[in-house]
């Protein structure tokens, strides 16, 4: 099933299909639709299947693999800075984890993806730090870090707090847990510094 499904969208590079569409042109027999789905996430979470902007799933391209540092802004989309060659947009929805000052290995897109070149990450080589200097905030009746140049849409949640620190507080913090998906970074409070 899943060579199938690779075959087909390499053979249709630069076409959009939505996941009952590509069943029925692949002639997935009802019985065989549950199959269909896992393996078809397992693509889209390997890289090899990727949203397009507007509906529907495309092949990502050449797999074309670049190495460089991420770097994020506020909106929460970034680039990729290569040393010797053209930055690399990356999308809020295609950081698949990475946070500012990553080393990371991105996947080129299908050219109509942008005006210029546009990837996701698909791996994280080297993180940009193990801790981060921040303000604590309050949110949901819980403790999150706000850290410069950019807090990860995801929140970097404080689990274990020092005795005494408050919201607004700044603070050194080590990370416990990266999470996963949308899941929070989590983070260890390790010393107030004003």
């Amino acid at each position: 099933m899943r060579k199938k499904i690779m075959e087909f969208m390499k053979n249709h590079p630069h076409s959009v299909y939505g996941k009952g569409e590509l069943a029925r042109r692949l002639g997935i027999a009802k019985s065989d639709h549950k199959h269909f789905r896992i393996q078809f996430r397992k693509l889209l979470n390997e890289g090899k299947i990727l949203r397009a902007p507007d509906k529907g799933y495309v092949w990502a391209g050449t797999g074309e693999k670049i190495v460089g540092i991420l770097t994020l802004n506020q909106k929460g989309f970034g680039f990729v800075i290569v040393d010797g060659g053209d930055d690399i947009f990356v999308s809020s929805r295609r950081l698949r984890g990475a946070v500012h000052g990553d080393t990371v290995e991105v996947t080129l897109l299908p050219y109509f993806f942008g005006k210029g070149t546009e990837g996701q990450v698909s791996r994280i080589i080297r993180r940009g730090a193990e801790e981060f200097l921040g303000t604590v905030i309050a949110r949901n009746g819980m403790r999150y870090l706000e850290i410069d140049t950019v807090t990860p849409r995801r929140g970097i949640r404080i689990v274990e707090s020092l005795e005494g620190m408050s919201t607004g507080d700044a603070i050194v913090a080590k990370v416990i847990d990266w999470g996963r998906g949308r899941e929070p970074i989590q983070v260890r409070a390790v010393k107030v510094i004003g």
